[in-house]
């Protein structure tokens, strides 16, 4: 080799290698000049069972918007640092709760809704998401119920709360358990009793947030419920638990046509007392073995039946027909008892016992007028109307333009004849509704009767 060949030769590795190295640092510009920005994550969880959907925000910026009752959003980035969160009703400027956070960087956080709405409060917890021991499942009990410093969550079998004892409106600290199938039971302390039963759920080795919520009192219409929350991923995977309960809840409804004052009797002990016609009872709670129901009115019997409910159900039991001439029934409907935030939710029964089957219409601009109701025709004596979308008697009865107030018009079937019209039937988004029409056709006392279920 020339002297001239190995200079150039020298000369193309020395190039050669001065450019692996100018790739070398391209490559890496963005880890040394431009590194990822740093952040932190924050859950919702909305478990104020009375409450309206929130939107939950973070220096005045709406980070998750229209988070309803018994749902969670998932864990979204804010940034690091000193940050105002704050929870007002969706679309509002005026906070319900405002607080300021210090968000740690890369650190995962969870935000809690709490009953009563009338005076809403939340906690913000940090959530452990690492790596969990073999064997183990890291677990963090919530207690959003509404009576919830007289009810323990246990583990059936045991006798201590599980995985230990929370105040209500309370998160408590993670904890590591044994992971695998596990049948919780709640326990009344005041009543020194379990209460109710839960279907079995299986923790694995993971993290998890377990949250009681609901209410335990009659009046209300959000039975108890477990959720257990994945904290894994984005954070919102639920599982929420049937109680497997042995009683329902009744509301009892007085249709009759005859203008008397009735009573509900089970088992021969009045539940209800002196309820006016078109009226209804609060809710109140009946074993779902066979009940023996009696409906009277002063010192005379009107019925007598027998009432075979469905565990865990909550319903409405109207006493329909008339009482001269005899001609009473019971009709047992199940409610729904979860509402849709953007929609009222509304069934409709006929319970004129001389009234032809009915259609329900409704003048509304922009339909055609008049405007038949979808699943309210030809609704006959003691029939209920049916949703073709979700096989209940409660239809999604959704209007454009955020119409709360209607007129119902009550038109025999196959005919423009009108039997007649009720105006101001309130329906508002969220609100779960029946309406019945009653009275007699013959001496034209017919009117409708609205009742909001929540």
């Amino acid at each position: 080799m020339t002297l001239a060949q190995t200079v150039r030769n020298t000369a193309t590795n020395i190039m050669t290698g001065l450019f692996m190295t100018i790739l070398l640092l391209v490559g890496c510009a963005d880890e040394g000049t431009n590194p990822s920005q740093p952040v932190a994550r924050l859950r919702v969880i909305h478990m104020a069972y009375d409450g309206q959907a929130v939107d939950v925000k973070i220096d005045n910026t709406v980070l998750d918007t229209s988070v309803a009752y018994g749902t969670t959003a998932p864990y979204k980035t804010v940034s690091p640092g000193s940050r105002v969160v704050a929870i007002s009703p969706v679309g509002s400027a005026v906070n319900l709760i405002q607080t300021t956070v210090d968000f740690e960087d890369n650190a995962d956080y969870t935000v809690i809704a709490f009953p009563p709405a009338a005076s809403l409060s939340a906690q913000l917890v940090r959530d452990d998401r690492t790596l969990v021991p073999t064997g183990q499942a890291r677990v963090r009990f919530v207690n959003a119920a509404g009576e919830g410093n007289t009810l323990e969550l246990r583990r059936r079998g045991t006798s201590t709360p599980w995985p230990s004892s929370v105040a209500a409106g309370r998160a408590g600290a993670q904890q590591l358990v044994e992971s695998g199938e596990i049948t919780f039971e709640l326990f009344n302390a005041v009543l020194n009793r379990t209460v109710a039963t839960f279907e079995p759920t299986t923790f694995t080795n993971a993290s998890y947030t377990v949250v009681l919520h609901g209410s335990a009192d009659d009046v209300d219409t959000y039975p108890l419920r477990l959720s257990v929350i994945s904290d894994g991923g984005d954070g919102t995977t639920t599982k929420t638990l049937g109680a497997l309960s042995t009683t329902a809840r009744v509301r009892a409804v007085h249709t009759l046509a005859d203008n008397i004052t009735v009573a509900f009797t089970i088992n021969d002990t009045v539940r209800v007392q002196s309820l006016q016609r078109n009226s209804a009872s609060a809710l109140f709670t009946v074993d779902t073995v066979p009940q023996r129901l009696g409906i009277t009115s002063g010192a005379s019997t009107i019925l007598t039946t027998q009432l075979s409910p469905e565990p865990g159900k909550t319903y409405s039991l109207f006493a329909t027909g008339t009482v001269n001439p005899q001609n009473v029934a019971p009709l047992l409907l199940e409610d729904v008892t979860v509402a849709n935030p953007q929609a009222p939710l509304v069934r409709f029964i006929n319970l004129v016992p001389d009234a032809p089957e009915v259609d329900v219409i409704t003048p509304f601009p922009g339909l055609t007028d008049p405007y038949t109701i979808p699943g309210m025709q030809k609704i006959a004596f003691r029939e209920a109307s049916v949703s073709a979308a979700n096989g209940t008697n409660f239809l999604i009865f959704a209007v454009p333009g955020g119409v709360t107030r209607f007129e119902f018009r009550f038109r025999e079937s196959g005919t423009t004849n009108i039997l007649f019209s009720q105006n101001n039937i309130v329906l508002e988004p969220g609100g779960i509704y029946t309406v019945f029409i009653s009275g007699r056709r013959v001496n034209s006392t017919m009117t409708a009767t609205v009742l909001r279920h929540n």
